[in-house]
């Protein structure tokens, strides 16, 4: 009997109404596209092993055990060290480590995918290439280059949604395993910064705020380095701005304290400058040619004994508010220092000199009961005070 003959016979029977040799070829046809799948498997099976030999040497193929235990440090080692260099090796997820107990041989590349942390020993997702050269005198030579004619970039996405203690994402440089240096967003747990810091505290030395075109010191600014801000500048807890001011090319100065402006500084084409408080009240300019205008000398009353300071030099002493006499110490006679007294109270008051100085003219020192009388001091050689005014005061 044929088989068209026995297709014919059981035609009818069959529930989909196909003949045994249209059911047969059908089968066929399925069995050619799993042979094409399994092809295409064997293909990616290929390639995976190939990517994992273009890594480098696999040295769990070698005696390592990735067991996520036991310290494999050693094995790596002795693995390494019958290698013929320049070589590359791969350490696959699970294998304990210590890169730091390791010795590392010149022209080789280590592939870290070990996965493990050994300064806290600990797992995490970090993945590690360590990379070492023999010719340190090739500049670079130990850099991984990105090549491309459009537009190469690393990445690094912190994809911590809106947790706000995630918002950072950095490039830490360290030295010997010890941390130097860091830059990225996300000063103060916010996302709106760029910033460079230095540790071990991690002490934030300039950042950005693009939002507000914000650029920021975290300490003085380095002699010999020139700085150039157009908006404002800012520590932890001053703020310096640099920008023009109205009504003239010059640029204005701003010291702000917690926020709070204290004091502004004016100077324009000419190079004339003006001192402002913090609500815009001019309070003495300096001209280019050195000529002051509004300067006022600073009053400093005092009630009981007290030293004489050689930065309130140019300021006037009283006793105001005194009840009884009390002596007021000047500094070590030095050049340039002067300072005037006033009694406004009748009480008696005594201007000492230190040890070894001594007034002009006078044996010892000075003093005064007699309410109004005042005297200046000044010094134009070191340990001598000179007395070019002086009403009331008598030697002692």
């Amino acid at each position: 009997m044929t088989i068209n003959k026995i297709d014919s016979r059981f035609v009818e029977n069959a529930s989909n109404g196909k003949t045994i040799r249209q059911e047969i070829d059908g089968v066929n046809g399925e069995l050619v596209e799993i042979e094409t799948d399994l092809s295409n498997i064997d293909g990616r099976v290929s390639q995976a092993e190939n990517n994992l030999e273009d890594r480098g040497i696999n040295v769990t193929e070698h005696g390592v055990v990735a067991d996520e235990v036991t310290d494999q440090t050693t094995s790596i080692q002795t693995i390494v060290d019958a290698l013929t260099l320049p070589n590359t090796i791969f350490i696959p997820f699970g294998v304990v480590w210590n890169y730091n107990n390791f010795t590392h041989p010149n022209e080789l590349t280590i592939y870290d995918h070990s996965r493990y942390d050994a300064k806290n020993s600990a797992w995490t997702a970090q993945l590690r290439t360590y990379i070492k050269t023999s010719n340190p005198e090739i500049k670079n030579a130990n850099e991984n280059v990105l090549l491309s004619p459009y537009h190469p970039a690393n990445v690094v996405d912190n994809v911590g949604g809106t947790n706000a203690t995630e918002k950072r994402a950095s490039t830490v440089y360290r030295l010997n395993g010890v941390s130097k240096w860091r830059h990225g967003m996300g000063a103060n747990t916010d996302d709106t910064h760029y910033i460079i810091s230095k540790f071990p505290n991690a002490e934030t030395m300039f950042s950005i705020e693009y939002d507000t075109s914000e650029y920021a010191f975290g300490s003085l600014p380095v002699k010999g380095v020139s700085y150039y801000f157009v908006n404002k500048v800012t520590t932890s807890k001053h703020v310096r701005r640099y920008k023009s001011h109205t009504g003239s090319g010059g640029f204005e100065h701003q010291y702000m304290i917690d926020n709070a402006l204290v004091k502004r500084e004016q100077i324009d084409e000419q190079g004339n400058s003006k001192v402002l408080n913090g609500s815009g009240a001019e309070t003495y300019s300096v001209d280019i040619d050195g000529t002051y205008s509004g300067t006022k000398k600073k009053v400093i009353p005092r009630t009981t004994t007290s030293n004489v300071l050689d930065r309130d030099s140019e300021s006037i002493f009283s006793n105001e508010g005194a009840t009884g006499g009390f002596v007021l110490n000047l500094p070590s006679a030095k050049k340039g220092l002067k300072y005037t007294f006033y009694n406004v109270t009748g009480t008696n008051l005594r201007i000492l000199r230190q040890t070894g100085d001594s007034f002009r003219g006078m044996t010892g020192n000075i003093e005064t009961l007699a309410q109004g009388n005042n005297v200046t001091v000044e010094c134009v050689i070191n340990g001598i005070w000179e007395i070019p005014i002086n009403n009331g005061f008598v030697n002692i």
